[in-house]
């Protein structure tokens, strides 16, 4: 009982260090576009870090990917994408609807 209780209270001790960081797509979008002559390897374990807080669409994935230095940062990118499928597209990408 005693090492079950130690091994929860190291569980939420070192929870919050393995946590992902919540981002947005436009700020997924400036922070790749300043990540330009990052190795392959440094991007992609970077892109595991993240979650994203919508749903990114597939054009900009694929012009993400075409950018990538090689297929480990492709292959986080498309994780990164395929975790955000079932959330909301951003607000700007949303079409108006017309009252009548």
């Amino acid at each position: 009982m005693r090492k079950l209780a130690l091994f929860l209270m190291l569980t939420n001790f070192f929870a919050p260090a393995f946590a992902a960081k919540r981002i947005t797509v436009k700020q997924l979008d400036l922070a790749l576009n300043e990540s330009k002559g990052r190795s392959d390897k440094e991007l992609a374990q970077w892109l595991r870090s993240l979650e994203l807080t919508e749903r990114l669409n597939t054009q900009k994935l694929q012009r993400w990917k075409d950018a990538m230095p090689g297929t480990e940062s492709s292959q986080a990118l498309t994780a990164l994408t395929d975790a955000s499928s079932f959330l909301n597209p951003p607000t700007e990408e949303i079409p108006c609807s017309k009252r009548t």
